[in-house]
């Protein structure tokens, strides 16, 4: 109900798991995720599970890459990049954020 309400009120919730199981997302919840993305390989109940009834391609993902389903999309595939400068990448978002990487917000001017 958590899933069916929140996204009537345009909140979203994150669920991350390891391994997708049909008891973990029970009575049609599968239905109210805007945005289901597999990494890895899946194994055939699992891209049953995820995104019935969808077309995916039939190729084996290596680490970073995947497929996602969007809202009112077809799926596609996906390639993470492997961040290996955390501090870096984490300056930078912070920077493009408007936020000094201290925390404190960047004053303009």
């Amino acid at each position: 109900e958590i899933l069916m309400l929140g996204r009537g009120l345009h909140y979203g919730i994150w669920i991350v798991t390891q391994r997708a199981d049909a008891a973990l997302f029970a009575n049609g919840s599968r239905d109210n995720f805007m945005c289901i993305l597999a990494l890895g390989r899946l194994s055939k109940e699992q891209k049953n599970m995820l995104f019935s009834g969808e077309e995916l391609p039939e190729r084996s993902y290596q680490q970073g890459e995947g497929v996602i389903l969007l809202d009112g999309r077809e799926v596609e595939e996906v390639k993470i990049p492997w961040v290996t400068d955390v501090p870096g990448w984490r300056k930078h978002m912070l920077d493009t954020l408007g936020q000094s990487a201290d925390g404190n917000v960047r004053r303009e001017g």
